[in-house]
């Protein structure tokens, strides 16, 4: 019976870090905390290895703010279920320390309707993919 059991929970631990190695952290991990509940937010390191290269003499961005902000948004309502009383408080545009030529946004939103001070950061790649949300905490 031990000896099942033993092996059950290493196929399962085998199963788990495959999982885990799809949240390749890029390097760059956002902490937010909602209703208690701790979450990190990051960006695959593929995922900005594919994003665009942002030439920061161009007068245009890859993508409109609104654009970028609208994606943000809709992870936000994944992960909280509501859109109503979340404010974008703040958008910062950050170099990946791995190449210069990469960059990404940080789309940060406080909850104006709860007590509980939650806020959540969401990273989406200059040309508008959303990187990934994850519950760290119970």
């Amino acid at each position: 019976m031990w000896k099942k059991l033993g092996i059950t929970m290493l196929m399962l631990l085998i199963a788990l870090a495959l999982e885990a190695s799809d949240y390749e952290d890029s390097g760059h991990t956002f902490y937010s905390t909602i209703q208690g509940q701790k979450y990190a937010s990051f960006l695959p390191e593929k995922m900005i290895e594919k994003s665009l290269v942002l030439d920061l003499t161009d007068e245009n961005l890859p993508k409109p703010l609104n654009e970028i902000i609208g994606t943000a948004f809709v992870k936000l309502e994944e992960i909280t279920k509501e859109r109503r009383g979340w404010d974008v408080y703040r958008i910062t545009l950050t170099k990946w320390h791995k190449d210069n030529k990469k960059w990404f946004y940080a789309v940060g939103f406080n909850s104006y309707a709860s007590n509980s001070f939650d806020n959540l950061t969401v990273l989406v790649t200059i040309d508008g993919h959303v990187g990934d949300v994850v519950r760290v905490q119970r």
